[in-house]
């Protein structure tokens, strides 16, 4: 046998096969490219976080505020349950939803994990609930052990990939934390104004516009059924709404000649409604006697709209509770050309006027395209205004359904 022929057959042979190989590996990428999975669509990530209450009372409206944003976002907004994270630092709070407590440490560890899983496309959401201290050079939330530093917290949040996000800040010094977490790109809704360090009830009222789709988003014809509630409409509508059912309080009259100047046996309502939001609040043993429900005819009757936000010497504000909390929203970020990043509200001296948004160097730009629990924006149209007028059709208040447009309180 010539062994050379034999070579040669075998290294054809071989050769073909390795052809045949190559044919196949080269084939491969096209059917891997037709059965390779879709890329991942954008999702919504939740971190609730309450702070020490501090005592009872607090305890209580924190517990229920924890549980109704965790059934909102989940059952309402339609965010995976997995996606949503609760943080309490209220000890005896044991509910299931609660993920771990909320320490420094812990917060600052489910961000850093957070951000290994939160993408550009995504929404991320933080809610804020408890206690804070302020001082010259520092802002912190009240949490068990050391305080959180509101500074560290927010550049955990700059490292977050997320283009959409959204701080609710319901602590009591919310105001102060605004120039902290203030950035491009995010919207900040805070219960307070800088200055102002007061416990306020503002959650109480953004949660019920979220839990019944309610809004008002200061244009002329209203919320659309067609169109879903922006955070700007929510905003808009928990400002006017806290805003009505504080003035409608006034102390009781005391029968007692002895009780103190200012001391008060307890509290009237104005208004059916708004007279059951007190007593849920503010009924039961964890409340101070000076602060408690006193029934009284006016408790009985419908809520009617107050006819002016701003305090004046008429008859009608004597001894009545006045507002001493205003809600802030900043969308622009530092720097932008109006409010050069200082946030703004919906209530001034000039009573309650909403925010719109109307350009993109507005604050409320930004949350009027942000949906909770959408991490796409919706589209709005830039409006043109025109320097020194106004909109007079925004200011008209019309009805649409359950939802209510703007009421402007003063001109």
């Amino acid at each position: 046998m010539n062994h050379r022929v034999v070579i040669a057959d075998r290294l054809g042979r071989s050769f073909t096969a390795m052809l045949f190989i190559l044919s196949g590996l080269l084939a491969r990428p096209a059917v891997a490219a037709e059965t390779a999975p879709a890329a991942r669509k954008g999702q919504s990530f939740v971190l609730i976080v309450s702070g020490h209450p501090g005592n009872d009372l607090f305890a209580r409206h924190y517990r229920d505020r924890i549980a109704r944003f965790h059934k909102y976002f989940i059952h309402q907004a339609h965010v995976a349950a997995a996606n949503v994270t609760v943080l309490s630092g209220d000890a005896g709070f044991k509910d299931a939803m609660v993920t771990g407590p909320a320490t420094a440490e812990r917060i600052l560890a489910t961000l850093a994990e957070l951000g290994r899983k939160v993408r550009p496309e995504d929404q991320f959401i933080l809610v804020l609930l408890g206690h804070g201290a302020t001082s010259d050079d520092s802002c912190t939330l009240m949490v068990p052990g050391p305080d959180i530093e509101v500074a560290t917290m927010a550049a955990a949040l700059d490292a977050l990939a997320a283009t959409n996000q959204v701080v609710l800040n319901f602590a009591a010094n919310s105001g102060d934390m605004i120039a902290r977490l203030s950035r491009t790109g995010r919207a900040v809704v805070t219960s307070s104004s800088p200055g102002q360090v007061n416990d306020s009830d503002f959650a109480e009222f953004f949660l019920q516009a979220l839990e019944t789709g309610v809004g008002d988003d200061g244009g002329p014809q209203g919320i659309g059924k067609d169109r879903p509630v922006s955070l700007l409409a929510t905003y808009n509508w928990a400002v006017l709404h806290t805003a009505e059912w504080t003035v409608r309080q006034r102390p009781a009259p005391s029968s007692d000649p002895a009780q103190p100047r200012g001391q008060t046996p307890g509290w009237i309502v104005e208004g059916k409604q708004s007279a059951e939001i007190f007593k849920k609040l503010y009924s039961g043993p964890d409340v101070p006697p000076d602060h408690s429900f006193v029934p009284s005819p006016a408790s009985e009757q419908p809520d009617v709209p107050v006819e002016s936000l701003v305090a004046n010497n008429e008859q009608w504000w004597t001894y009545r509770r006045t507002i001493t909390e205003i809600p802030s929203l900043d969308d622009l970020g530092p720097g932008k050309a109006t409010g050069e990043g200082k946030a703004t509200s919906a209530l001034s001296v000039k009573g309650y006027q909403p925010l719109r948004g109307a350009t993109s160097t507005e604050i409320g730009f930004l949350a009027r395209q942000i949906v909770l629990g959408n991490p796409q924006l919706l589209p709005v149209e830039v409006e043109k205004v025109k320097k020194g007028k106004t909109d007079e059709k925004s200011a008209k208040g019309k009805k649409d359904g359950k939802h209510a447009t703007a009421r402007q309180d003063i001109k």
